[in-house]
């Protein structure tokens, strides 16, 4: 598997894991669906961000509800010179893991170039992270990767239900596949070496669109759908 490939899914694992850090809750809900702005879902994500200060801070909590089973999103991402259009979809549900009961992570990445599947897995309470594993297929050839829970901790995936903390930068005019967002909030944050930008529309409450730099690469998603 080349070098690269490996480079542009590291990038995006730690813009998964920063991103669904503190915007899901122990157990799996069944939503009412979501694709665009005009769903409500079961719940709303953010406050109203018109008596938000710029450079003030808020929990990740308050921003992002847990109102979802499934995100999809469309990325671009660029890693040591190599560019990548990726189709990704993230899935939440009850599973085991070795045999104990546990809650499974399952993110499915697709392009032209490449397939992958990437499981990882928390105990029942989402206390801690239990392991992984990636399945990839690169040009007809595919590798499967036991990804120990040591392992997921350095690439920040240590706690799918931990607070985080985001700063408001402002309100913007957001356009991604699910429709446009005339008043979407604008937050940031930094975490292991990552600078990552999200922007949440109320009634949605995942990340209307992401964008994230390291010193290997840039990575932005944009929402297709959720539900």
């Amino acid at each position: 598997m080349k070098s690269a490939y490996i480079g542009i899914i590291a990038v995006m694992l730690i813009v998964i894991a920063i991103a669904c850090a503190g915007c899901a809750s122990q157990t799996t809900t069944t939503s009412s669906g979501g694709s665009g702005p005009s769903s409500s879902g079961s719940s709303s994500s953010a406050p109203a961000s018109s008596t938000q200060q710029v450079g003030s801070t808020v929990s990740s909590s308050s921003v992002f509800g847990s109102s979802y089973n499934w995100m999809e999103y469309h990325t671009t991402t660029t890693s040591q010179g190599n560019e990548m259009a990726i189709d990704m979809k993230m899935e939440r549900s009850t599973s085991t893991y070795n045999g104990q009961p546990a809650v499974e992570m399952k993110v499915t990445m697709t392009s032209s170039a490449m397939n992958g599947v990437y499981d990882y897995y928390y105990d029942s309470a989402m206390n801690s992270i239990l392991g992984g594993t990636m399945t990839m297929t690169v040009n007809g050839k595919t590798m499967t990767l036991a990804i120990p829970a040591a392992q997921l901790n350095q690439m920040s995936a240590t706690n799918f239900n931990k607070e985080s903390t985001l700063t408001f930068a402002g309100i913007e005019s957001v356009t991604v596949p699910a429709g446009t967002y005339p008043t979407a909030s604008k937050y940031t944050k930094s975490e292991n070496g990552a600078t990552v930008t999200f922007w949440s529309a109320p009634g949605v409450p995942v990340p209307v669109q992401i964008s994230s730099s390291t010193a290997t690469g840039s990575t932005t998603s944009e929402l297709v759908g959720w539900g």
